[in-house]
C-alpha cells in the first residue's frame, strides 16, 4: 500500500493497538496500520472520519460494515477482528492487515498480463459469490478495494461503503469520482440496486485490468454517467490485441445496460471465466511464439544489412587510408573480431530463442539541475536501466548504440544526446512500442530521478517511477534497480519473473557513478573512432573500479593495445600521448 501524510494518530495507543503508519484514506474513514499488544500481531485500523462522528447514519453505516464483512468468512474477502470505542469515544473497526498492494496501484503500472487478470477476476467473483449467497451487495466493487497480496491472494475490502456516498456534488472530483465510475446505470440514477450491479462493477475492472483504461472515463462525473448510461465502450480487443474474444465476450455481459441482459448470477460468471482460461493461455502462448518468430526475422534481416553496410564502409575507409590511419584501423579489425566473438557467443549460445513480449526503448534524461557538471548523467541513467532491464528475457531493449545507428540512418543531427522528439521519431521508424522518457534534479544531498514509460504511438503514460536517495551513489546502488524494477511491473512483468532474472546494477556494472561516467565518455569515444582518447577513458574507469563488469567495450580495446604496442609506434603526438597513458 502507498503511504500517505500522518493523520496525527500515528505513534498513539488506541486500546491495546499501538499505530504504527497511515495507510490510506476514503470518504468514510482513515486506516492505519497498527500492532496489537495483546496478540502480538499488526492489525488495519479503519476509524471513522472526525466529520462523520456526529451523523448517526454514517455511525449506523461504519457499524454495518463491520457487521457484514465479519458474517463472511472466505478467503477473497477481508477478516474483520472487532469493532470498537476508543477512551475519546473514536469508532473503530480492527481488521487483518495484508502485506501487497491494491489492483489500482497494479493497475497504475499499465494493462496486466491475461492470466493474471483472470486469476484476479476469478478470485474476485469467487469472493462475491460467497457475499452474494448471504444476501449481501457489495456496492462499491472497484481495484482501490481489491487488495492484492504478495502470494497472489485476493481480498475485497470495504463492504457497503458506496452508498454512503452516493453521487453527491456532481462535479465533484477525486475519490467520488472513482467510485462513479465503476457505478452500473440503475445506481448512479439512484435506482434499486441488486446483485447484478456487483456484476457490472466486476466488468469494469475486468475491462481496466485488460486494457488499462476505464470504459466509460471523463474529467468530471455528469460526463462519466451520461456514458455509463448512453455510450458503449471501445471493445477490448481494440486496445488489447492478443485478448481471446471469450474474454470479450464476457466484459461485454457484464456490462450490458440492461440490468436483464448480464450475468444474472456471479456464479454464471465464473463458470464462463473458468472456460475461458484456457483459451487465455492458449492466446498468450500463440502470440508469443507468432512475435518471437517475426521480430527473430526482422532481427537477422537488420543484423546482416548493417553489417553489410558497415563492412563496406569500413574496406572502403580502409583502402584510402594512410599508413597511420591503417595501422589504427588494423588494430581496431582485432578489437572488433574479439569483441564480436563475444556478442556472437552470448547471442547463441547464452540465450535461446525465447518469446519477447515487449520492445522497449531508453532515451537522454533530463538535466533539472541548473548544474552543467551533472549533464554526463543525461546519457549515463538510460545506459545504466538498458543494463538493468536487458536482463529480463521478455523484454526487447533497445541498446543505446542500436538508437545511434538508426539516428545515423535519418537526416536528423547526431548529437551526443537523445531528445524526446527524436527518441520518437526513431521509436517510430523501428517499431518499438514503448519508451522511457526522464528526469533528474538534487536538493541539497538528496539526488531524485524520475521515469516514465509512454506509448510511443499514443504518448499516454503507461507507468511512471520516482526514485531518491543521498548524493550521486544513491544512483547505482538502489535508484536503477529500484526505477528498472517498477519499469518492469508497469509494463506486465511479474514480481516473480523480475526477481528471478534480474541482479543488481552494480554486480553487472560498476559500484562507482564516477567510474561509470568515464566509460560512457570511452565508449563515445570509440564509436567516433577516437582510439586514444577512448583508452584513456576506459583506463581511468578501471583504475577508480578495478572490478568493474563491462570488460566486452573496455578491457578488450586495451587488451589489443596492450598486445600490439608497436602498432602505434610512429606516430608522433600520438605516441607521446599513449606513453603517458
Amino acid at each position: 500500500m502507498i503511504l500517505q501524510k500522518d493523520g496525527g494518530q500515528v505513534g498513539k495507543t488506541i486500546s491495546h493497538y499501538k499505530i504504527l503508519e497511515k495507510l490510506g484514506e476514503g470518504g468514510m474513514g482513515v486506516v492505519y496500520k497498527a500492532e496489537d499488544s495483546k496478540l502480538k500481531r499488526f492489525v488495519a485500523l479503519k476509524f471513522l472520519s472526525p466529520h462523520l462522528t456526529l451523523k448517526e447514519e454514517a455511525i449506523s453505516r461504519f457499524i454495518y460494515e463491520a457487521q457484514t464483512a465479519s458474517s463472511l468468512d472466505h478467503q477473497n474477502i477481508c477478516t474483520i477482528h472487532k469493532i470498537d470505542k476508543s477512551e475519546n469515544d473514536q469508532l473503530h473497526i480492527a481488521m487483518a492487515y495484508y502485506d501487497g498492494e491494491t489492483l489500482k496501484q497494479k493497475i497504475n503500472r499499465g494493462p496486466l498480463p491475461l492470466e493474471e487478470a483472470v486469476d484476479i477476476t476469478i478470485q474476485i467473483t469467487n469472493g462475491l459469490a460467497k457475499a452474494h449467497e448471504k444476501g449481501i451487495i457489495h456496492r462499491d466493487i472497484k481495484p482501490a478495494n481489491i487488495i492484492v497480496q504478495q502470494d497472489g491472494t485476493v481480498k475485497i475490502i470495504d463492504f457497503g461503503l458506496s452508498k454512503l456516498a452516493g453521487v453527491q456534488n456532481i462535479t465533484q472530483s477525486g475519490s467520488t469520482l472513482g467510485t462513479v465510475a465503476y457505478m452500473s446505470g440503475e445506481q448512479v440514477l439512484g435506482k434499486e440496486v441488486d446483485f447484478r450491479s456487483d456484476i457490472w462493477s466486476l466488468g469494469v475492472v475486468m475491462y481496466e485490468m485488460l486494457t488499462g483504461q476505464r470504459p466509460f472515463a471523463a474529467e468530471y462525473e455528469q460526463t462519466v454517467i451520461y456514458y455509463i448510461i448512453n455510450e458503449e465502450p471501445k471493445p477490448v480487443t481494440a486496445l488489447r490485441p492478443d485478448a481471446p474474444a471469450a474474454l470479450e465476450r464476457i466484459v461485454n455481459k457484464a456490462l450490458f445496460k440492461e440490468k436483464e441482459k448480464r450475468y444474472q448470477e456471479v456464479n454464471d460468471l465464473l463458470t464462463d471465466l473458468k472456460k475461458a482460461s484456457n483459451k487465455v493461455q492458449i492466446s498468450v502462448e500463440t502470440s508469443a511464439h507468432k512475435k518471437v518468430s517475426d521480430e527473430n526475422k526482422i532481427a537477422r534481416f537488420s543484423i546482416k544489412e548493417n553489417q553489410s553496410s558497415r563492412l563496406k564502409n569500413f574496406f572502403k575507409n580502409f583502402y584510402s587510408a594512410s599508413r597511420q590511419r591503417k595501422i589504427l584501423l588494423a588494430a581496431g579489425i582485432i578489437f572488433l573480431v574479439v569483441l564480436g566473438f563475444l556478442i556472437v557467443k552470448n547471442q547463441f549460445f547464452s540465450r535461446s530463442i525465447i518469446p519477447v513480449s515487449k520492445q522497449i526503448a531508453v532515451i537522454s534524461f533530463e538535466n533539472h539541475t541548473g548544474d552543467i557538471r551533472y549533464d554526463y548523467l543525461q546519457v549515463a541513467i538510460p545506459n545504466l536501466l538498458i543494463t538493468s532491464l536487458e536482463q529480463s528475457s521478455e523484454l526487447q531493449v533497445a541498446t543505446w548504440d542500436r538508437l545511434k545507428d538508426l539516428l545515423k540512418q535519418t537526416e536528423m543531427k547526431d548529437d551526443f544526446l537523445i531528445n524526446n522528439e527524436v527518441g520518437f521519431e526513431l521509436c517510430r521508424r523501428a517499431g518499438i512500442s514503448l519508451i522511457v522518457t526522464g528526469s533528474y534534479t538534487v536538493a541539497d544531498d538528496l539526488f531524485v530521478t524520475d521515469a516514465k514509460v509512454l506509448d510511443v504511438s499514443t504518448k499516454e503514460l503507461i507507468t511512471g517511477v520516482r526514485s531518491k536517495g543521498n548524493g550521486l551513489a544513491s544512483i547505482v546502488d538502489i535508484q536503477i534497480d529500484e526505477i528498472s524494477t517498477e519499469i518492469a511491473k508497469g509494463v506486465g512483468l511479474s514480481e516473480q519473473k523480475i526477481a528471478k532474472t534480474q541482479k543488481r546494477i552494480v554486480e553487472v556494472t560498476t559500484s562507482s557513478i564516477e567510474a561509470y561516467k568515464h566509460y560512457i565518455r570511452g565508449k563515445d569515444e570509440l564509436v567516433r573512432k577516437n582510439w586514444l582518447e577512448a583508452i584513456q577513458f576506459f583506463k581511468k574507469s578501471i583504475e577508480i573500479d578495478s572490478t568493474f563488469a563491462m570488460e566486452s567495450e573496455l578491457t578488450l580495446f586495451v587488451f589489443c593495445i596492450l598486445q600490439f604496442p608497436n602498432w602505434f609506434g610512429g606516430f608522433g603526438a600520438g605516441k607521446n600521448r599513449f606513453s603517458k597513458i
